[in-house]
């Protein structure tokens, strides 16, 4: 995890070091920068040492959990990590929700009822929601669903301040295409374990199919998918990103996206390693998980 973090920060501190345009003009809009000013800046945050010494000071600060210092705000990074994280962890949560109820419960289904009309209007929603881009999907929930079903359903267009119906319509979006690949994943590997001889064997002793299903064929069928949960991390924590922005939510993927905008660079950098150990610790848990699913995995 330690080389995986390290490597994240160089590339990303690379990766705005070679974005052209003026650091500090950025800061300022199009008011007009005096030279004592643009050296003061350059010197608060060293903007003129070598790229290498730039980096050795930020995993120097990191050491001390310094995340540094907001150059548009002049605040804490990590205080502003700590007041838009629980936003995007509690969003984050309502998307693995639907991920698990949805994505796997309609994959076990498909399979189940393979080749059936369900299977088939399974296959075609997992499509649409594929093909649909996160934003658009947003805006059509919160046209057709918050404001056409007001009064029906009530649930609110923008923000998480009317408790647990706030993160519907985001979760769900949040959720959206992984949910229809985990879908996919799950129909696929269920069907493989049914088709296996110790499935076979547990029928042909008269088991029930409600208890081969359950205690024989999902629980290894379902390490593909916890796999494919604990790598898909990453991608929900980056539609988080346009998910909050839609959805006007004061979380971490909107506060990334307004300091990308602007050029904060000490809240990207901050930001990123954050979500990067984040991800690394959920693969760390899946991981562990294997030996829950499979008695078979052993970590020695």
């Amino acid at each position: 995890m330690v080389p995986v973090v390290f490597g994240a920060i160089v590339f990303i501190y690379i990766a705005m070091y070679i974005i052209p345009g003026d650091p500090v003009q950025s800061l300022v809009g199009e008011r007009p920068v005096t030279e004592e000013f643009r050296r003061a800046i350059i010197d608060r945050y060293g903007l003129d040492d070598p790229l290498p010494t730039r980096i050795a000071k930020y995993v120097g600060n990191l050491i001390h959990f310094d995340f540094g210092e907001s150059a548009l705000s002049r605040r804490q990074v990590w205080d502003i990590i700590k007041e838009t994280f629980p936003n995007t962890a509690r969003l984050a949560v309502a998307g693995t929700f639907f991920l698990i109820l949805l994505g796997i419960g309609s994959g076990m289904i498909s399979a189940v009822r393979r080749y059936s009309r369900l299977d088939t209007g399974v296959t075609l929603a997992t499509i649409v929601l594929v093909s649909t881009p996160v934003f658009v999907l947003g805006l059509l929930l919160q046209i057709f669903v918050a404001l056409k079903l007001k009064d029906v359903l009530g649930l609110p267009i923008t923000g998480l301040d009317q408790g647990l119906k706030s993160y519907i319509l985001p979760g769900f979006t949040l959720a959206s295409v992984s949910m229809a690949y985990i879908s996919r994943l799950q129909r696929t590997t269920l069907l493989e374990t049914l088709e296996s001889d110790y499935v076979r064997t547990a029928r042909a002793k008269g088991l029930p199919e409600r208890r081969v299903i359950f205690n024989h064929a999902w629980r290894n069928a379902l390490i593909p998918v916890v796999t494919y949960l604990g790598l898909d991390i990453g991608t929900v924590l980056g539609g988080a990103i346009l998910t909050e922005t839609v959805f006007n939510i004061n979380g971490v993927g909107r506060a990334l996206a307004i300091a990308i905008s602007t050029r904060d660079n000490q809240v990207v950098l901050g930001i990123s390693v954050f979500v990067v150990v984040i991800y690394l610790v959920v693969n760390l848990l899946v991981d562990l998980l294997y030996a829950v699913l499979d008695p078979r995995i052993r970590y020695t």
